[in-house]
């Protein structure tokens, strides 16, 4: 009794098994290595540089400015935008005393500082559009 090749089993991976190409694998030979187990394990450290409240903080503090800049609706997003790095920047503060070496204070007063300055600029020039005096 001689075994067709047609009736033999595919080899596992075969860009003919029907499995392998159901998961969308078309190459020869082993499947990729699926996730690591147990073998990653946290160090309850903070990295270098993660500090992302600052980093987030300075992103709404510059968004703040061309905000500001729009007619009307641009004072409340450039206050709203300004209040929320301030907010994130206040956080980053925070988290930088927890950084070794204290990274991303910079960043973070960075942040409050765009804050802080978008509000002082939006709430002297007001609400609405600049007056023309003629001279």
């Amino acid at each position: 009794m001689t075994e067709d090749a047609s009736s033999a089993p595919l080899p596992v991976g075969s860009h003919l098994d029907p499995l392998a190409q159901s998961r969308g694998f078309m190459g020869g030979g082993q499947f990729p290595a699926g996730p690591s187990g147990a073998g990653i394990i946290p160090d309850d450290q903070w990295k270098v540089g993660s500090n992302s409240f600052a980093k987030a903080g300075v992103v709404f503090g510059v968004l703040a400015i061309p905000l500001g800049l729009m007619q009307v609706i641009g004072y409340f997003f450039a206050l709203g935008f300004a209040g929320i790095a301030i907010v994130l920047g206040g956080i980053g503060l925070v988290r930088a005393q927890r950084l070794p070496a204290n990274a991303g204070r910079y960043i973070a007063v960075l942040a409050v500082l765009l804050g802080v300055g978008v509000l002082v600029w939006k709430i002297i020039e007001g609400v609405g559009p600049a007056v023309v005096v003629p001279a």
